[in-house]
């Protein structure tokens, strides 16, 4: 029990991180289309640092993109097997990783394919040695009243469990996205579909979780559209696992979620909803908002909070209410630094309540196009009444941009 709930608490907060990300991402996008001639002149600020090529080495055009990075980065790990007390122990960790990124462009529509190849090793607990590949592609077309996108990705993760020493929990997950929309002068119509998949080799627990969200968008003003949301999900367990004498149940879930985006200012964007979150006989108020302000084109802030059901170790599904924010700042003209916080509570529908905090600080500095420094350090800790545990992870190395 203890290991899975480890592994729900780690897996959740890697989740609900990428969905950050991808939410920010989106609505990034959004207050591009909004933009005005002036500001469609190129990036700025920390953008222009990362849109950086480097070396610039691969064939590159007006249509084809192609970045390549590989970076190597030695770090200390306090607590490599994810336990309290007397079990704890620690390691260094010598990484290498590879990340290729293609990209063609067109007017309407874009593709991109991207690989990352990491390999981690550690220099006491050899069996920990790990090879963790990553891929996706994703196209995206834009017309004049009809917009489609697609991203598919699949990857290996693995996290220590702190049942047995030397042993680690992998699974291998892949997740698609699509969106297509349509648009009437003032409104919109939107349908979202989504479908995961996590494989775990050595526990049970393996499930799919698929659903699609219905939107309908009203844009009185450019810079406001109220929106209304209703969407279905359903979890089915390939393999349930038995948790309190008790297997895992398939459930479906249903969510209504009226809300609004607002662009404030050029610089200040929100996105506000709530509503209901139904699943078997269990009502919830679920909610999503994001928000990003970028007062100067040195700064960028962003707030995130989420609350909604999904899979768990612990039973059939888990509550998950998580608020988390970061900043992005250019220093000097060669050097960002990002921040990040997050605090995740857990609260399975007959499971034990579980916290997670997590902050983060990373420093990159460019010796010269094409060379960077990185410097970075992060703490976990969470909380519940099976098992605590405290996971610092602090080091640096270079990446190499061409």
């Amino acid at each position: 029990m203890i290991k899975y709930m480890c592994l729900m608490i780690l897996f959740l907060g890697i989740v609900i991180s990428q969905d950050f990300e991808n939410t920010q991402q989106q609505q990034q996008e959004q207050q591009q289309e909004q933009a005005t001639p002036e500001e469609e002149q190129g990036p700025a600020g920390i953008d222009l640092f990362y849109a950086n090529r480097g070396f610039d080495l691969t064939p590159k055009t007006q249509a084809l993109q192609w970045t390549n990075r590989v970076s190597t980065v030695f770090y200390y790990d306090s607590n490599v097997f994810l336990n309290e007390g007397e079990d704890r122990a620690d390691d260094f960790v010598w990484a290498t990783q590879l990340q290729s990124d293609l990209r063609y462009v067109q007017e309407s529509w874009q593709i991109g394919l991207t690989g990352i190849f990491r390999y981690e090793d550690y220099l006491e607990e050899n069996s920990l040695d790990q090879f963790l590949p990553r891929g996706s592609i994703d196209f995206s077309y834009k017309g004049r009243n009809f917009y489609a996108s697609f991203k598919s990705e699949v990857s290996r993760n693995t996290v220590p469990n702190t049942v047995e020493l030397n042993d680690r929990s992998p699974w291998n997950q892949s997740t698609s996205k699509s969106a297509i929309g349509f648009q009437y002068k003032q409104l919109i119509f939107e349908v979202q579909s989504f479908h995961s998949f996590l494989d775990f080799e050595d526990i049970e627990g393996d499930y799919h979780n698929y659903g699609q969200a219905y939107v309908l968008k009203y844009r009185p003003r450019q810079n406001v559209t109220f929106l209304f949301e209703t969407a279905w999900d359903y979890i089915n367990y390939r393999e349930a696992a038995i948790v309190a004498g008790d297997q895992q149940s398939d459930t479906l879930g249903v969510k209504i979620l009226p809300g609004v985006e607002i662009a404030f200012t050029e610089s200040l964007y929100v996105l506000l909803q709530v509503g209901l979150d139904h699943r078997t006989s269990f009502d919830y108020v679920g909610l999503k908002a994001f928000l990003v302000w970028q007062p100067s084109p040195n700064l960028r802030m962003t707030l995130s909070l989420l609350r909604q059901t999904l899979p768990t170790f612990a039973g059939d599904f888990q509550l998950i209410s998580v608020v988390g924010a970061g900043t992005e700042y250019l220093l000097t003209e060669n050097t960002v630094i990002k921040t990040n916080f997050s605090l995740l509570h857990g609260n399975p529908e007959n499971g034990a309540t579980s916290y997670l905090y997590t902050s983060g600080v990373n420093v990159v500095y460019r010796l010269f196009d094409g060379v960077e420094f990185e410097a970075f350090c992060s703490l976990s800790v969470k909380d519940d009444s099976i098992a605590d545990f405290v996971w610092l992870k602090t080091g640096g190395g270079i990446n190499v941009v061409f």
